[in-house]
């Protein structure tokens, strides 16, 4: 499997985003339903939900346009070799 830098890189941000998005739920588990904090930590943690889901996106679509349609094409021109 080739190393794509750029993957990698995603991934190096992808990691940590999902990481404070766990222990954001968990903390926010951890709170009780009449702490006064309870909205802003739900607030928080939809943001880092977006911010992870943001990262991920960016993953799925650089995979699909860099590695799935540049194997389609190599595909294409083996078939054509034969």
């Amino acid at each position: 499997m080739i190393k794509c830098p750029i993957c990698n890189e995603l991934r190096e941000k992808t990691a940590p985003a999902w990481a404070e998005e766990i222990a954001l739920e968990d903390e926010l588990k951890m709170t009780r339903k009449n702490d006064p904090v309870l909205g802003t930590k739900r607030e928080v943690l939809k943001r880092a939900q977006g911010q992870t889901r943001d990262f991920l996106n960016k993953e799925m679509v650089h995979r699909r346009e860099a590695h799935v349609l540049e194997r389609a094409a190599q595909d294409a021109v083996s078939e054509e070799d034969r």
